[in-house]
């Protein structure tokens, strides 16, 4: 946690002032805020492992040629190559040999070139670089290289085109009680947003209570909010109004889940549950008066969402009013799917059921598949406006169910208000994934690679604006599957010049992309293990976050009263009650809004 000497209260607090206490925290967790970027780049240099699939699933790294240790840490190929040089060098060369050199100053000059590399070695070994640096890991990743040309991700193209574990056995991919060293083997893509987001607040002074106050007060009714306290091990609700459906009770079972499936209850040393105090919301936008709170979703250009939190969305655990289960419940449904359906029976045309509402992208998509007007495009578009609320309107289309969706080979994805919820059904399909240019992400965008060149693409993006492309799109898709495809219409200017035809695919088919989704993200990192990693992960960034000075230098505390009286029951709720709430004592009483009206 961020501690702040000058107990200002300020939002944002003097960056100057505070940076001495950031500094000395950070000697304290340097190897714990390091692990992200060095678990990370062992995806740099995987050409010198090879990588085994144990009986479990689990990946082993096994040293090759290039590799070398030093009082156990083990030196990256660049690393082992400049020092081996250095000594090799300075062998060679005649103004470090003395004159009138023979067999015994040859061998001197060995020696002493032999001892220069190791003593490169020793000072590598020992002083840290201007790189983040760890102890608990053989890699080491420098910050500079966190920011790549892929929207969709806080890690370079480098490293995407490394990330090629296999896929997780059933067993470790419902493993919701994984130690952090665990998860960060397994899920490295999902750290390095973490970190930029620690340090984006600690180089503002932290996060005080009277941020998390304010955005209580100031929060928009409809999409409800909760705030919590995380202490001991345990969760209070200290304020919950749900809002539209059930979102956000869904969001505090989340956070419950992540809690109760602490390794070691929490109190291991060396993973101890944090003291937090937050507040959240399944709203996508425009829902607190500030930056200091946990969302679903947030936009990735605007700069006013940069320091929120995300947390994974209520769908996880589940959208009753929609008709779906948990995200867990859905993932066997699509594996039952895959086996009525595998590859060679799904359907071939672009796939997409929704509502368009007045989103322009949306309408966009609706355009451009329009088969009334252009009904050549029934060829390869299958695109209809559907509705949980039908209105009596005959040109409504009956409602797919989404794992119904993994019944077709290309399925279109789309944005609306902000974000969709339904990128995470799509891309868990053994399907490939066609979407415009996004602006809106997700917690676990960083696992979403569309390099072309990569061979571990696992969607497909669109060059824009909105979902121009999309017919040659699923035209080079259908091509690369062996289909016989007549070229897709030539578009001409307003003034009769030929547009150049737009390439989408490089070197991956769309069997390949497919099979990518499947191992990358249903088989990793959209997992229940993936999901209570992130979550747990995010937990203990926001607390090295939080300016506890602002909390009577003590940091968050549980408010006294429990939450109950007697004769408190479900629906009855006595005058007189305070406190903050137990979230399943809170639960018993039926999950009402608290504190108590």
């Amino acid at each position: 946690m961020v501690s702040n000497s000058s107990g200002s209260s300020s939002h944002l607090g003097d960056p100057n002032s505070s940076r001495t206490s950031f500094d000395d925290r950070n000697k304290r967790r340097s190897h714990d805020a390091a692990t992200t970027h060095a678990e990370t780049q062992s995806m740099l240099h995987s050409s010198n492992f090879e990588l085994e699939e144990e009986e479990d699933g689990d990946v082993e790294a096994h040293s090759l040629r290039h590799k070398r240790t030093f009082s156990g840490r083990v030196l990256s190929p660049s690393t082992y190559s400049a020092a081996w040089m250095t000594g090799k060098e300075m062998m060679r060369s005649s103004s470090f040999m003395p004159k009138g050199t023979g067999r015994f100053n040859s061998s001197r000059a060995a020696v002493i070139g032999i001892c220069v590399f190791l003593g490169f070695v020793i000072i590598v070994s020992v002083f840290p670089s201007s790189s983040y640096k760890s102890t608990k890991s053989d890699y080491d990743i420098d910050s500079t290289e966190l920011t790549g040309d892929n929207t969709f991700a806080t890690v370079p193209k480098a490293i995407q085109d490394k990330l090629s574990l296999p896929a997780l056995s059933e067993q470790n991919r419902r493993d919701r009680t994984m130690n952090d060293a665990r998860c960060r083997k397994e899920f490295p893509l999902l750290y390095p947003q973490l970190d930029e987001l620690m340090r984006y607040w600690q180089t503002r002074g932290g996060i005080s209570k009277e941020m998390i106050d304010e955005n209580e007060k100031g929060a928009a009714p409809h999409w409800g909010h909760a705030r919590l306290i995380i202490n001991r091990g345990k969760v209070y609700i200290r304020a919950f109004k749900e809002g539209t459906e059930t979102r956000n009770s869904a969001l505090v079972h989340l956070v419950q889940q992540a809690v109760e499936s602490w390794p070691g209850g929490g109190v291991a040393k060396d993973d101890t549950l944090p003291t937090v105090d937050l507040i959240l919301s399944p709203g996508d936008k425009d829902i607190f008066p500030n930056q200091a709170s946990w969302t679903v979703t947030k936009s990735i250009k605007d700069h006013r969402h940069t320091g929120k939190w995300l947390i994974p969305d209520f769908g996880f655990v589940g959208w009753p009013e929609a008709g779906i289960a948990s995200f867990e419940e859905f993932l066997d449904l699509a594996t039952a799917q895959e086996v009525q359906y595998p590859w060679y029976r799904k359907h071939t045309r672009a796939f997409w059921r929704g509502f368009a509402n007045v989103y322009a992208v949306r309408r966009d998509l609706i355009e451009r598949t329009d088969t009334k007007k252009h009904p050549e495009r029934e060829r390869w578009a299958d695109v209809h406006e559907t509705t949980f609320h039908p209105d009596g309107k005959s040109d409504w289309y009956p409602l797919v169910t989404l794992p119904e969706h993994c019944q077709h080979k290309y399925l279109i994805h789309v944005e609306g208000n902000s974000y969709s919820g339904r990128s995470r059904y799509l891309l868990s399909c053994h399907s490939v994934t066609i979407a415009h240019p996004l602006e809106w992400t997700q917690h676990f965008h960083p696992a979403l690679n569309n390099f072309t060149d990569s061979p571990n693409q696992n969607y497909v993006q669109l060059p824009g604006p909105f979902f121009e492309g999309l017919e040659e799109a699923v035209h080079e898709l259908r091509v690369s599957d062996g289909m016989a495809e007549s070229e897709p219409e030539r578009k001409v200017t307003n003034d009769g010049k030929a547009v150049p035809p737009i390439k989408i695919l490089k070197y991956n088919g769309a069997q390949k992309i497919a099979n990518n989704a499947l191992r990358t993200l249903r088989h990793r990192y959209l997992t229940p293990a993936a999901t209570m990693c992130y979550t747990r992960a995010a937990l203990r960034h926001y607390a090295e976050s939080l300016n506890v000075t602002s909390w009577s230098n003590v940091g968050p505390i549980v408010k006294a009263g429990q939450g109950i009286l007697p004769d408190t029951s479900k629906g009855r709720i006595p005058s007189g009650v305070k406190g903050d709430i137990e979230v399943g004592v809170w639960r018993l009483l039926g999950a009402p809004n608290w504190p108590p009206q």
